[in-house]
């Protein structure tokens, strides 16, 4: 006779125990767990209608006609000295990425050692 066909066992028992449905329970941990998310959720909603209608007016001034800051930006006369100091930031801009993507190692430390040195100066 082999002892393991006479016995009856489920091959896992931990199964079963997670099967069954549980009656809801109405502790006062759970009400409570509840009524913080219905709360939580009611804030959500508020927020979002805040920031919706924030949204709406700051499309409606900024698109609203008689602003000056955008026309006066756009109608000022070009400077020579600062467009002469953009194309060389951009090219710097440029130049700088081919070095990096040739030297990754070198651009890594460089960093490192730059926020090292500029976290040190803040610090004090």
């Amino acid at each position: 006779m082999n002892a393991e066909h006479d016995l009856d066992i489920d091959p896992n028992p931990f199964t079963a125990a997670f099967d069954e449905e549980l009656p809801p329970q109405n502790s006062p941990a759970v009400e409570a767990a509840e009524r913080l998310k219905h709360a939580a959720g009611d804030k959500v909603r508020r927020l979002r209608d805040a920031a919706e209608a924030g949204f709406r007016t700051f499309r409606d001034t900024a698109s609203a006609p008689g602003d000056d800051t955008a026309s006066a930006q756009t109608q000022s006369p070009p400077n020579p000295a600062w467009d002469e100091l953009r194309d060389k930031l951009k090219d710097l801009h440029v130049e700088g990425e081919a070095w990096a993507r040739e030297n990754p190692t070198a651009a890594v430390l460089t960093a490192a050692g730059a926020g090292l040195v500029l976290g040190l100066l803040l610090k004090r």
